[in-house]
């Protein structure tokens, strides 16, 4: 063949060969149509409106949405097929939420970028690096909700938290950790003063199964009085508390307080209460003594709820309810625990007298201990209480022979 025949022949085959192309094309296009519809019948989720698919995509959720969850709800559904993971990508609550348990940026990133600008709940495991640690400070901001888990410097001091309304310390798995490593969880005063002055508007704070340190004079003298005005929860908790926290700060809206009390600790709470004069409805107070508990009651009319792990002195603070009606005059509930009580003949007669003079007032009142079965006369008025609508729960709590669960024995009603 001549050179113009074979030009001509390649010619006409790259016509053939794009027509064939384009066939192909309508063919792959009808294909993906017909898919489409198919897709609709058999999972209808795909032809619902988005408002629809988002909210059913929300209830998939589990508690602690993460990127090391790939078989549970955000992640899962990304990996269903094209229209489950546009519906979303389109959804930024599903993102809002984060538990991390490493510092991989782009994991960090994309995750907060996909949540676009929702109020954000973040929970971290692990410090950050530099590097994570600049996407968290980008998205500080957002932050309402924010979990640490694990004692140390998780953020730069200067970054501002002024949407943050609650603020964990620890958690059940880092005591456990410190347990059994026998390295104590244990955060700085600093640290935490700092974490609280730049989260001016906090509703709640709690320190739960994580320690913070004693007062260190040659780190905290510079610690700041915090007022923060809108902090209605504080909890306390841990092996070890930093008591000396609680004289920095200024709390007048605290509407509920978890304190423990130290064993030998120089800490005076009287200050820290007269100067918020907090509308405390709700205190607990693990440990303490008496004259100090009495002390700190007088200050909190307002007081509804009280709980005491009493150390000892719980009989004292009885007598003083029974004669004093200016004490804890909205009393609605009252729960002590103790191992043992002083004045035990005299223990249950003095808890008649209390509950007959601060009836109806008192709708709650229970005793966990060591002590004797009430004698059938006052077992007697007791329930006659009972039956005017008053609960009342007197006896023991013991673990089981396996210490699996707690055993309850109530007096009032064998």
């Amino acid at each position: 063949m001549s050179v113009e025949e074979l030009q001509a022949r390649v010619a006409k085959l790259s016509a053939e060969i794009r027509a064939q192309k384009e066939v192909l094309r309508q063919l792959e296009e009808s294909k993906w149509a017909a898919q489409r519809e198919l897709h609709a019948i058999c999972v209808p989720i795909a032809v619902l409106p988005l408002e629809i698919s988002s909210e059913i995509f929300l209830r998939c959720l589990p508690s602690s949405p993460s990127p090391n969850k790939p078989y549970a709800a955000p992640m899962l559904l990304m990996n269903i097929c094209r229209a489950w993971t546009e519906v979303a990508l389109s959804t930024p609550e599903l993102w809002a939420s984060i538990d991390l348990r490493h510092s991989r940026i782009d994991v960090l990133q994309s995750w907060l970028h996909r949540a676009q600008h929702c109020p954000l709940s973040i929970t971290l495991h692990r410090r950050l690096n530099a590097d994570a640690s600049a996407v968290f400070e980008q998205y500080a901001p957002q932050l309402k909700h924010l979990t640490l888990c694990e004692a140390g410097s998780y953020v730069h001091l200067l970054t501002s938290f002024p949407r943050l309304e609650t603020l964990t310390l620890g958690s059940p798995k880092t005591l456990l950790a410190s347990l059994r490593t026998n390295i104590p969880n244990e955060w700085k005063l600093g640290d935490v003063a700092r974490l609280l002055s730049l989260a001016p508007n906090l509703l709640r704070c709690a320190s739960r199964n994580a320690n913070l340190g004693s007062w260190d004079p040659d780190s905290d003298n510079d610690l700041p009085t915090l007022t923060l005005p809108n902090l209605r929860y504080l909890e306390f908790g841990g092996l070890r508390v930093g008591s000396e926290l609680i004289t920095r700060l200024t709390l007048p809206a605290l509407d509920t307080l978890y304190m423990p009390l130290e064993p030998g600790s120089s800490t005076d709470l009287s200050p820290f209460l007269q100067r918020s004069v907090p509308p405390l409805r709700k205190l607990v107070f693990l440990g303490g003594q008496s004259t100090e508990v009495d002390e700190y009651l007088r200050l909190l009319p307002s007081l509804t709820h009280f709980e005491w792990l009493a150390s000892s002195g719980a009989f004292d603070v009885f007598t003083a309810l029974a004669d004093s009606e200016s004490l804890l005059p909205n009393l609605r509930s009252l729960k002590v625990r103790g191992r043992s009580f002083n004045h035990i003949s005299a223990l249950h007669p003095t808890l008649l007298r209390m509950l007959s003079a601060r009836h109806p007032r008192l709708v709650r009142f229970h005793l966990f201990g060591e002590q004797p079965m009430p004698d059938a006369e006052t077992l007697v008025e007791f329930r006659h209480l009972i039956a005017e609508g008053m609960e009342i729960v007197i006896g023991e709590q013991k673990f089981d022979e396996g210490r699996t669960k707690i055993i309850t024995t109530n007096y009032i009603s064998s």
